[in-house]
């Protein structure tokens, strides 16, 4: 799956749909740093779109990091 989210960012870095399925991959994967990263971009590029929101909100509680949460 990495593999394709890859080849789509590649081909459409501006595809926000493509950050947040790969964010969750890597949370998955725990791979807490990269889901992090990816999550933040994918709201970057749509800032008013929940999904990636809330799994960046709860990753940041988890991590125990409430203040960034907000």
């Amino acid at each position: 799956a990495e593999t394709l989210i890859n080849g789509l960012l590649s081909d459409a870095p501006e595809d926000a749909f493509g950050w947040y399925v790969r964010g969750r991959v890597f949370l998955h994967r725990q791979q807490l740093a990269k889901a992090e990263q990816d999550f933040r971009q994918s709201l970057t590029l749509n800032p008013g779109w929940s999904d990636p929101a809330i799994y960046l909100a709860e990753l940041l509680l988890d991590a125990r990091r409430p203040e960034e949460a907000e």
